[in-house]
């Protein structure tokens, strides 16, 4: 079985698609932050991408170990997220009024849990895992599994963009989920690692007017038409950006970018932990949030906060595996 070389690149993309997944849901204002929200909806279904491009010739046992580590980050992250919603609001009152900062915010850190929709990704990539069981069981042909990819988001930008255009409104969970938007793009993802020699002959021109139209497209379809979750402009956004990382590969990474693109699922787990936690904070302070200046500024300061907290964490997670080896 053949072990593929790590593509460092797909990680940085990927750094990347968790600053859009931030600017969706902090969000910067009027109609600048519609059009973000609008061209930063490729960013989800490429974490579906890149967990596929990944999963080529790997075991079903390196897809247990993945689905493990994903089931404990998703239950791990969903009962902080209940603890916040649940004693967030009374405990942030009372803090706010009786402790300093300095006091306190240690103790958020430490005890402070969230839960948000947000985490439906985790739970849509562990049931593309299972179903990946089965295609790896069943040695399931590339062909059918492009034909049902297809299909599927066929079925998406039809019910998610194409009614949109005349008014029908389809719930959000119909083509949000596993089926109409995980296992098609994890698919897709799979599918572009085992053509790459095809795909890095992809013209650069080609490259360039793809990402242009995935910035246009859903730009002008939001303002126009309203926000949907996926939309054809993201789908070339994603697909150039796989292919230009796949171009990329042999150019080494310096480990500062490694480092850097190591925090994305960090990045997203809990950005909206440390939104709520930081708009508190700013509220014991009496600081206004209301301002313009502030909350175009707050989707940006969320990024840097998230990539510093999971740095540190990195750091201290090595450090405490070098001192278990060491005393093993």
């Amino acid at each position: 079985m053949t072990v593929n070389k790590r593509n460092n690149w797909l990680d940085l993309i990927k750094l990347m698609a968790s600053f859009m997944v931030v600017f969706i849901h902090v969000g910067f204002t009027g109609t600048f932050g519609r059009v973000v929200n609008a061209i930063a909806r490729f960013a989800v279904p490429l974490f579906f991408a890149v967990s596929g491009f990944f999963s080529l010739n790997v075991s079903s046992k390196t897809i247990k170990r993945r689905l493990l580590k994903l089931i404990i980050l998703y239950f791990v992250a969903t009962i902080i997220y209940h603890v916040y919603n649940v004693f967030g609001v009374r405990f942030t009152e009372y803090f706010t009024s009786t402790f300093t900062i300095l006091d306190f915010l240690g103790f958020i850190f430490l005890n402070l849990p969230f839960s948000s929709v947000h985490l439906w990704f985790l739970l849509a990539l562990i049931y593309v895992y299972l179903i990946w069981l089965l295609v790896i069981k069943f040695s399931i042909k590339e062909k059918t599994l492009f034909i049902i990819s297809i299909v599927c988001l066929a079925i998406h930008l039809f019910l998610g963009e194409f009614l949109t255009l005349f008014n029908v409104d389809i719930p959000t969970s119909v083509v949000r989920n596993f089926v109409l938007m995980g296992f098609p793009f994890f698919t897709l993802g799979y599918l572009a690692n085992k053509h790459k020699e095809k795909l890095k002959r992809t013209n650069n021109l080609l490259l360039i007017a793809l990402l242009i139209f995935g910035c246009v497209e859903p730009a002008l379809s939001a303002v126009f038409f309203g926000l949907n979750e996926v939309y054809i402009g993201s789908i070339c956004s994603l697909f150039a950006l796989i292919v230009i990382a796949i171009k990329l590969q042999e150019k080494t990474l310096s480990r500062f970018w490694v480092l850097l693109s190591s925090t994305s699922a960090d990045v997203y787990v809990f950005h909206m932990l440390i939104s709520r936690i930081g708009i508190s904070i700013v509220n014991g302070l009496d600081i206004s949030t209301e301002s313009l200046l502030f909350n175009n500024l707050w989707p940006l300061i969320v990024c840097v906060i998230c990539v510093a907290l999971s740095l540190i964490k990195n750091l201290i997670v090595a450090k405490i595996k070098v001192k278990k080896g060491v005393l093993q």
